[in-house]
């Protein structure tokens, strides 16, 4: 993501980042005159919740939660994973471990291997399956193919 630092918008979401660590930050919306914005703070075990910022008043003020009936604590944490395929290469992917048994190694893993070639990643978000198999005590890896040659465009025989 490419940012202007001299824009006044990279200033104040420079200044919101301090005040939501460990989320990620989106504006999602402003006024014309930028004096309101809207505010989505989300995570790996936060669907998001929307804010109101007055920049007159320099208040952030809750407007609602995207599904207020998950409890973040409750929830499990992504972690960015690398490991070299038999192939040499390297693949990417998030783990998402059931809550309190980060550390176990015996517990059931589901592979989610998906893939584009285009417009198709993986994000560090708030995702329902990987909580859906971590609630029941599974560990989920989600990568993405990345070895395109072995993808053929639809329609092409290789």
């Amino acid at each position: 993501m490419l940012i202007d630092k001299t824009a006044s918008e990279a200033a104040l979401l420079v200044a919101l980042l301090k005040q939501f660590p460990g989320v990620d930050l989106q504006i999602v919306n402003a006024t014309t005159d930028g004096r309101k914005v809207v505010l989505l703070a989300h995570g790996d075990d936060d669907p998001g919740v929307f804010y109101l910022y007055d920049s007159a008043s320099k208040k952030i003020s809750k407007l609602l939660e995207r599904e207020p009936w998950i409890k973040p604590q409750q929830m499990a944490h992504m972690e960015p994973v690398a490991f070299k395929a038999r192939d040499g290469l390297t693949v990417h992917g998030y783990l998402t471990r059931p809550l309190g048994k980060e550390e176990s190694r015996n517990l059931p893993l589901v592979v989610y291997v998906h893939g584009g070639p285009y417009g198709i990643w993986d994000t560090w978000d708030f995702d329902r399956d990987a909580q859906g198999f971590a609630w029941r005590a599974a560990r989920r890896l989600q990568t993405l193919v990345q070895d395109w040659q072995l993808v053929a465009p639809r329609g092409v025989a290789r």
